[in-house]
């Protein structure tokens, strides 16, 4: 049994509650009517233990409510205007998490006619429909004493009557049910119906109540509804969603566009300025490595008095311009080319056209030659692979690049590539041979010239960069405060968790996964996004920023991380009030 004796209230000089004695006795429905701002809610809080600012005293089975006040809170169910349901969840998961007991959760849906909407989610279902699964999980509660402020409020007649007549099967023998209303069908079955007016209560035996009245008090309450929906509708998760996405969205893009923008210039400048063989940096190459059809290593063979050198296949040997062949004809299988130089050195006063057809032997192997090549000054050139030869007047035997990667040692760190394209073999002539009637070549290494047009994209990148940081810091701040002010309108149901016999850690748990599967949802549909985009960009422009799956993660990481951080201070710090502090 529950007593009140002279329990009153004021706010702001304003009584709100006078003089109450009532008692409360187990096996009896008490039906409390009053329009809104008479006391009822008051009333219906301090009975339940959630408003202790008050005079007067409650006395529970005899006892003072202040010696027992955990263990009689722990016996209250509560049944609230609002459904509290957690929107990540489906109807089922918010259930179980009161009992986890599915057979009994069916049965009460049947009842209730939402098992059909079990596996739905809270934003799938109407406003009735919540409101039905919010009975359910007080009634799982199994507690003996109910407290039920406006139950169907959000209910129709029909589903409203269906809730009652589930009342009347309950066995209410050892329990009190309390039930706040203003609708007129909960009279049959109230043990007591006591009217509260401005904090005077009175007992009535009508069940009848003046029509203005209810016309008041269907307008007050149709007015709070519809503020209910209208906040609900400008929640703060829906504008949090969308900064999360762009946020997500425009990181992805920059370091897209950091990451792969010079090698994606250099494949638009090899477009326009194309070239077979080309010599390149290391780290140039590394970028561009994707584009290459086949990567040639400066291989040699250091003899006692020459050198052998690596000849490319003819597409991509400059040998095969036959004018740099000055007797014989661009080598076959075990052929080589020599120079002048090793002519004078092994062949002395012998012509020329007599060498080709002689034996050379290469690490105990007979190879035929099949060419020389002069480097009369007319026609010096500086290309490639050789360019240190004409300088130094070195005796050269040029063998199959095949063969001499097998035996041979790198040179140089030189990297050459042969990239796919529509033009002749790069042939690089030395500005000191310049002569006026060489037409039509470049007297620029083509790596120097792509070096040096993409070089600068590094800048703009970079500058893109610190943009974003600052972008990224600005939206940061602005995203920790609208979670801040999202969990700040969150706290009267953080109380009432707390009020379902929910402990703080577990509270605290549940609006982390909350928010974290929620930001994964946003990472995934921001991934679709950003795919979609550089997808047309690839078709558009023909240029790729697709980045590594490794990159993508780390922002996942680095993302899930900064989230966690700006929800758990703020949650801790409302965690850290008292649950009537929250739900007041």
């Amino acid at each position: 049994m529950i007593e009140l004796k002279n329990i009153s209230k004021k706010y702001n000089n304003t009584w709100i509650l006078k003089d109450v004695n009532l008692e409360l006795k187990p096996g009896n429905i008490y039906v409390f009517k009053g329009v809104s701002g008479s006391g009822k809610t008051t009333l219906l809080n301090i009975i339940a233990g959630l408003d202790k600012n008050y005079d007067g005293d409650i006395y529970v089975n005899g006892n003072s409510l202040d010696k027992y006040y955990n263990e009689y809170r722990n016996s209250i169910g509560y049944m609230m205007q609002k459904s509290l349901l957690f929107r990540n969840s489906t109807l089922l998961e918010n259930l179980r998490l009161i009992e986890d007991n599915v057979p009994k959760i069916e049965e009460y849906a049947k009842l209730f006619n939402v098992y059909d909407i079990l596996n739905k989610y809270p934003n799938q279902i109407s406003g009735g429909e919540k409101q039905r699964v919010a009975l359910i999980r007080t009634l799982l509660n199994d507690r003996s004493i109910i407290i039920a402020d406006e139950p169907t409020s959000s209910l129709d007649y029909e589903n409203s009557l269906i809730f009652v007549e589930h009342i009347k099967k309950i066995d209410i023998s050892n329990k009190i049910i309390i039930i706040a209303t203003h609708k007129n069908i909960y009279d049959d079955i109230a043990s007591e119906i006591i009217n509260i007016n401005f904090g005077k209560l009175s007992i009535i035996n009508d069940s009848e109540i003046d029509n203005n009245f209810k016309l008041e008090l269907n307008s007050k309450k149709n007015k709070m509804l519809n503020s209910f929906i209208l906040s609900n509708k400008n929640s703060f998760g829906i504008v949090f969603n969308i900064i999360i996405m762009l946020f997500t969205i425009t990181i992805l893009l920059v370091f897209s566009i950091k990451i792969k923008y010079q090698s994606e210039s250099i494949k638009q400048y090899l477009k326009d300025n194309a070239c077979n063989v080309i010599e390149s940096k290391d780290f140039l190459a590394d970028e561009i490595v994707d584009l290459i059809d086949k990567r040639y290593d400066d291989y040699e063979i250091k003899e006692k008095d020459y050198t052998i050198y690596s000849l490319l296949n003819k597409d991509d040997s400059v040998f095969k311009n036959t004018k740099y062949i000055a007797y014989g004809s661009f080598p076959k299988k075990n052929e080589v080319l020599i120079n002048n130089y090793f002519v004078d050195l092994k062949f002395p006063n012998i012509e020329y056209k007599n060498i080709i057809g002689e034996k050379i032997n290469i690490n105990n192997v007979e190879y035929t030659i099949s060419g020389i090549i002069d480097y009369p000054e007319s026609k010096a050139i500086y290309f490639g692979f050789y360019e240190n030869i004409l300088d130094n007047q070195i005796p050269a035997v040029f063998l199959d690049y095949d063969i001499i990667k097998d035996v041979g040692k790198i040179s140089s760190d030189s990297v050459f590539l042969k990239i796919k394209d529509k033009y002749l073999n790069d042939i690089y002539l030395s500005k000191k041979y310049e002569r006026n009637y060489i037409d039509n070549y470049q007297f620029t290494k083509a790596s120097d010239k792509i070096y040096r047009s993409t070089n600068g994209t590094k800048h703009p990148t970079n500058i893109a960069l610190i943009i974003i940081v600052i972008i990224s810091v600005i939206l940061m701040i602005f995203l920790a405060n609208q979670l801040m002010l999202e969990l700040h309108f969150q706290k009267k149901k953080m109380g009432y968790l707390q009020v379902f016999n929910f402990s703080k850690n577990q509270v605290r748990k549940i609006y982390l996964l909350q928010y974290l599967i929620n930001i994964i949802k946003i990472f995934a549909l921001s991934m679709i996004i950003y795919l979609i985009i550089v997808t047309i960009i690839y078709f558009k422009f023909d240029l790729n920023y697709f980045i590594n799956f490794y990159y993508i993660f780390i922002i996942l990481i680095i993302l899930l991380f900064y989230i966690f951080l700006i929800i758990i201070f703020p949650l801790n710090k409302i965690l850290k009030n008292d649950i009537i502090e929250l739900i007041r």
